[in-house]
């Protein structure tokens, strides 16, 4: 007989059910244990009861009752009765949800009211069962809809105070058998349930951390509170903490109860320890750990030997604020100071101007020391700060100063010469610089120097000097002097090699000045020089016999509208005036080339080879001369003079 029952199962699992072979064979062994615990109950004895678990009625929102009937046997063994049900085809007392009634049925049909454990909506299965000896009997199960049940009801619980770890009877009705489905908490903090019934629970006490809690019975979202209040009994507490509002690094006076001999111990703001300057059994002075991220609501609390217990009151961190940013104007660059509450350690603050990141110097309570970054902001730039954990953005848009000329290197200079333009608050590719009205090339751009070449110029004297960086500019009107030199007159107008010329004129005072004659430029003929007069002799060459004077500076140059004559040489005596090949010719008069080699004497269009001479006196010697009678020409290297007196060359 059971061979074929267990036949027919196995192609019920395989056939009549779409399930996996996995599924099928979990519901197979769960049939077979059923039905050979059934046969076992039932081999028993034919005295035994049976039951039929009849339809469920009176379901409400407040719960439902389960019927049962005796079908046949003797009622007289049984010691206890009831029902089981879950979600389940079939539910057990040990596994299940239950209401248990510890004595026999009265008739041969029972009921139960259940006010407990029934979820809204839900669908169940339910047996009933009756104890008899060390047998379970069940009835078949059979399937209901809940609307629900009642919330549980918490009547009393003992002891009222107790400690950490501690075992805590809650009395009540609704309550559930499984402890999974008993939910109880104190305050908020969930309590371990050792056992339970559908009216008592025991819990252990949890770790908590306030010294009064309510508390509460959950089941399927329906809660109860006690009506006292359970109350901790510890070896230690926080009664009262002077500062209810607090900042970073701040002394804080705490009173209580401290077991600073028989337990460990510490205080702790925002779960970090902090490390008290002063210690007794009854007052603790601490200082605020900086290192706390900023919170608004925070935890002063007493750990005693690894339980947390918080002090009265909320506490509450004050807010990071701005007050000021830098004094006066600033820039890129520049290093300012921020004003306000922040957090004092270094690494836990940024600053940002706009997207570009700040080097942060120094760190207080009361300031921050920072660097404007000099890449990537303009003119205007939002502030923001992260202090501890918290973000500030500055209410105001920052303007920064546009550019600042200190000083201009040289202060004197002309056309072409290289510059350099000492400032701050410059930016490369942002940058132009103007000289009066002429636009310069940037041969260098930094954020505290500019480097250029003088354009150009129409102006002479003090020139403005204009630096611009995107929209701002700065403009220094007394830093440069322009020079371009202007002759205003010279004296003599005329002489010879090595006299001494005073010029008049403006702008003479410049280092690189220059003269020129016909295209001959000289540089160390200066005797003397001042801003508006320069003396300096006639050179020895580079004159032709009437000649402009050129006074340059660099590439600015002025031109004297006057001529300046040189002295043609001048011939008193030649003497002999015949001689031979190979003689020695002798010259006098005046206005001769002082550098004997750049002298010339040409007898009848022959040159003789100079010997030596000076202004005033000449030596030649004639190695090839024309016969008969010739003239003499003289040249000093500007000009030249020819002697008319008959010079005879004799052939030997």
């Amino acid at each position: 007989m059971v061979s074929r029952i267990i036949l027919i199962l196995i192609l019920e699992c395989f056939i009549g059910n779409k399930m996996s072979i996995k599924q099928s064979i979990i519901q197979l062994t769960s049939l077979i244990l059923i039905f050979t615990g059934c046969q076992k109950e039932k081999t028993a004895d034919r005295d035994y009861p049976r039951l039929r678990t009849t339809s469920v009625d009176h379901i409400t929102p407040e719960g439902a009752r389960f019927n049962a009937m005796i079908t046949s046997g003797s009622c007289e063994s049984v010691s206890e009765y009831g029902f089981v049900w879950g979600s389940g085809e079939q539910p057990s007392v040990n596994g299940s949800e239950k209401i248990v009634v510890e004595e026999s049925p009265a008739a041969e049909l029972f009921s139960c009211d259940i006010t407990f454990a029934l979820e809204a909506m839900k669908d169940y299965f339910v047996r009933a069962y009756v104890r008899t000896g060390d047998l379970i009997i069940y009835g078949d199960a059979i399937k209901f809809k809940s609307l629900g049940s009642q919330a549980p009801v918490i009547t009393d619980f003992e002891p009222k105070s107790a400690t950490w770890g501690d075992t805590i009877t809650i009395y009540g009705s609704n309550f559930s058998y499984q402890g999974f489905t008993n939910h109880v908490f104190f305050g908020e903090l969930p309590a371990v349930v050792l056992s339970c019934s559908n009216e008592i629970i025991k819990v252990k006490v949890p770790d908590l951390n306030i010294l009064h809690s309510e508390i509460a019975v959950e089941i399927l979202g329906n809660r109860a509170l006690a009506e006292v209040l359970f109350e901790l009994v510890t070896p230690g507490k926080i009664t009262a903490v002077d500062k209810m509002n607090i900042k970073w690094e701040d002394t804080l006076l705490i009173k209580g109860v401290f077991p600073t001999l028989t337990h460990n111990f510490n205080i702790l703001i925002a779960n970090i320890i902090a490390n008290p300057i002063e210690l007794s059994d009854s007052i603790i002075k601490v200082v605020v750990p900086n290192t706390i991220m900023y919170q608004d609501s925070i935890m002063i609390s007493l750990s005693i030997d690894n339980h947390i217990l918080k002090s009265p009151g909320k506490h509450h961190m004050a807010v990071p604020f701005i007050t000021s940013v830098g004094s006066g104007e600033f820039g890129w660059g520049d290093t300012i100071e921020i004003k306000g509450f922040f957090n004092p350690v270094k690494n836990l603050n940024a600053v940002t101007f706009t997207s570009s990141a700040s080097t942060i110097l120094e760190v207080t309570r009361e300031k921050i020391l920072c660097i404007v970054p000099d890449e990537g902001i303009n003119h205007t730039s939002t502030l923001k700060i992260v202090t501890g954990g918290y973000e500030l953005q500055y209410a105001n848009q920052l303007s920064l100063a546009g550019p600042i000329i200190n000083s201009i290197t040289p202060e004197k200079a002309t056309v072409g010469e290289y510059m350099q333009i000492h400032g701050k608050y410059f930016r490369d590719g942002f940058t132009t610089i103007t000289f009066g009205t002429k636009q310069a090339y940037l041969n260098h751009t930094g954020s505290r120097l500019i480097e250029t070449d003088m354009p150009e110029l129409s102006e002479r004297g003090l020139v403005p000097i204009t630096v611009r960086v995107y929209n701002k500019e700065s403009t220094a009107y007394d830093m440069l002097y322009v020079l371009k030199p202007l002759i205003l007159d010279f004296s003599p107008k005329e002489g010879t090699f090595g006299d001494t010329v005073t010029v008049t004129g403006e702008d003479f005072d410049s280092e690189e000045i220059t003269f020129s004659f016909d295209g001959y430029i000289y540089s160390n003929l200066f005797l003397e020089k001042s801003p508006t007069m320069v003396k300096f002799s006639l050179p020895n060459s580079g004159l032709s016999q009437n000649n402009h004077i050129v006074i340059r500076i660099k590439e600015a140059f002025s031109v004297s509208t006057e001529i300046l004559r040189i002295y043609p040489p001048k011939l008193d005596l030649v003497e002999p005036l015949s001689c031979y090949d190979g003689d020695t010719i002798k010259v006098n008069g005046d206005y001769f080339n002082p550098v004997a080699n750049l002298n010339t004497l040409y007898i009848g269009g022959y040159q003789a080879e100079i010997i030596n001479g000076n202004r005033t006196h000449l030596e030649f010697k004639f190695l090839t001369f024309p016969l008969g009678i010739s003239s003499i020409q003289v040249g000093n290297g500007s000009s030249n003079t020819t002697y008319f007196e008959n010079f005879q060359c004799t052939n030997p």
